[in-house]
């Protein structure tokens, strides 16, 4: 903790003290008591988590299987995406991701320590994240390898949003095209994908979304999840599989899927909210992997599907996840608190936009709370009064019928 939040908490605590010294009552006090929250640790199951949905696939608990002939080292290349917020770097094998390092976040507060990571998994651990047309009637291994119109891309502050072009063709004569589009002053990042049946026979297979992490040893403490979260029937739900074989799955209508820790977040957000399903597991390798299915679709041979996303990787912060929309802000949750602590959070940042200063902006938040909690603060001195002048009164009445 540096110093000016130290300085920031004994000025708040010194401004707490003063207001009761001058405006509150000059005998003794009410002590004052904390409520401690439940332990909701015992919530039921919603019906959601049981019923599933017609036409959805079935999960399975192997890995996923993906149209394409399997990987050589010369087939692979890597597509940098260099802008003002972050340096990723993407592989057209899947297409997948492979590193997100956000320039603004490093692992300590060392200027030279490395920036953050949002990929934790080394490459032979599998994808980070990556979003596919999955076809089970052609059930080969590896990722499609796809033809990319470039691979550099790079945005300065004020740039127009940029796209990058992957094409592919599967083994049964699927022509797949992802579109990703990228913005400078965002950590958004719009991805279209379009099927094409090239084949002479209907093709039947799903639109699947993969997030895969290696969870930190340090858990972030007590009231920190790390884990996958999801947007489910308009509520919050998180999915934990903290153990080796734990599996859980979510169906109904998903909002968005994302695997969060303590300060970021990697986020799939279909462009409409649809019905779904999203299985969480934990693998003997320690990895934590998220498969996101929509429901299973049918592309007569010449016509075209298509399927469109916004993926965030980015901060925790209330501020940024409320401006890219889609109810992602939702993802940060205060629990009992909540419908108190976003405001006075919201309130906070208003503060420090214009004072730039986190320290000084938590001591004019406490003025503003005392001064609008000021008339009950004052009414309840007042009755506090009122019942000291009793006092002696209700002493004689005591000791009158005492015995």
């Amino acid at each position: 903790m540096d110093k000016r939040t130290i300085l920031a908490f004994i000025l708040s605590f010194a401004i707490l003290v003063g207001w009761s010294l001058f405006f509150g009552p000059k005998q003794e006090q009410a002590p004052v008591q904390k409520e401690v929250p439940a332990d909701q640790s015992g919530e039921q199951v919603p019906e959601s988590r049981k019923t599933a949905p017609p036409s959805l696939p079935a999960t399975d608990s192997g890995q996923e299987e993906t149209p394409g002939h399997a990987i050589h080292a010369e087939d692979e290349k890597e597509i940098k995406i260099d802008t003002p917020l972050y340096t990723a770097v993407f592989s057209n094998a899947g297409p997948a991701l492979r590193s997100f390092k956000l320039k603004q976040y490093r692992l300590t507060t060392d200027p030279s320590s490395p920036l953050i990571d949002l990929v934790s998994l080394k490459k032979d651990m599998g994808d980070a994240l990556r979003i596919a047309f999955d076809n089970h009637s052609a059930p080969e291994n590896g990722a499609t390898i796809f033809q990319v119109d470039q691979d550099t891309v790079l945005l300065g502050p004020g740039a127009s949003p940029q796209d990058i072009v992957f094409k592919g063709r599967t083994r049964n004569d699927l022509s797949i095209v992802q579109t990703l589009r990228f913005y400078p002053d965002q950590y958004r990042i719009d991805l279209n994908v379009e099927v094409t049946n090239r084949s002479g026979s209907p093709v039947e297979g799903v639109f699947r979304g993969s997030l895969k992490a290696l969870p930190p040893d340090d858990k972030g403490g007590y009231y920190a999840y790390v884990g996958f979260a999801a947007l489910l029937n308009t509520k919050l739900e998180e999915v934990e599989v903290k153990d080796p074989s734990d599996e859980e799955t979510l169906r109904g209508t998903l909002g968005w899927v994302a695997y969060e820790d303590t300060y970021f977040m990697t986020a799939i957000v279909p462009d409409v909210p649809s019905e779904g399903m999203f299985t969480g597991r934990h693998l003997s390798s320690g990895i934590q992997e998220g498969t996101y299915v929509q429901p299973q679709i049918s592309i007569p041979p010449s016509e075209v599907k298509s399927s469109r996303y916004a993926l965030y990787l980015g901060p925790r912060d209330l501020g940024i996840l409320k401006d890219f929309g889609k109810n992602l802000d939702r993802a940060i949750n205060f629990g009992w608190t909540d419908i108190i602590a976003k405001p006075l959070l919201y309130v906070l940042r208003f503060f420090n936009t214009y004072i730039h200063n986190y320290g000084l902006s938590i001591i004019l938040l406490t003025v503003l709370v005392k001064i609008l909690f000021w008339p009950l603060t004052h009414k309840s001195y007042k009755s506090m009064k009122e019942m000291q002048k009793l006092q002696p009164r209700m002493a004689k009445l005591r000791e009158k019928y005492k015995g």
